[in-house]
């Protein structure tokens, strides 16, 4: 059986989109937390077409990832963007050890 351990990371996060991580081992779970308010989405997220995340709320990737079934989150591959700069977010994610 593999192990699991948690990790965490902060995100700067402006006014062009960011990765929510550079990390390229795939993930098998995430959480993200906006400290502000920003938007998630793909590479082209933007703040008329990103999912609102309100300032301090979180957004659970496994929720989508039940729906899509997809089993692990490349990290790289999901971005956040604010309405103004200098905005942090935080990454909790599970990956195997």
């Amino acid at each position: 059986m593999a192990k699991h351990k948690l990790k965490s990371e902060s995100v700067t996060v402006g006014t062009t989109a960011v990765a929510l991580s550079s990390r390229v081992k795939p993930v098998l779970s995430c959480v993200v937390q906006a400290t502000n308010a920003m938007f998630i989405g793909g590479s082209d997220v933007t703040t008329s077409n990103g999912f609102a995340i309100a300032a301090g709320a979180s957004v659970n990737l496994a929720s989508l990832a039940a729906f899509r079934g997809v089993h692990e989150w490349d990290l790289t591959k999901i971005y956040l963007v604010a309405a103004s700069p200098a905005q942090n977010a935080r990454v909790l994610y599970s990956e195997e050890s």
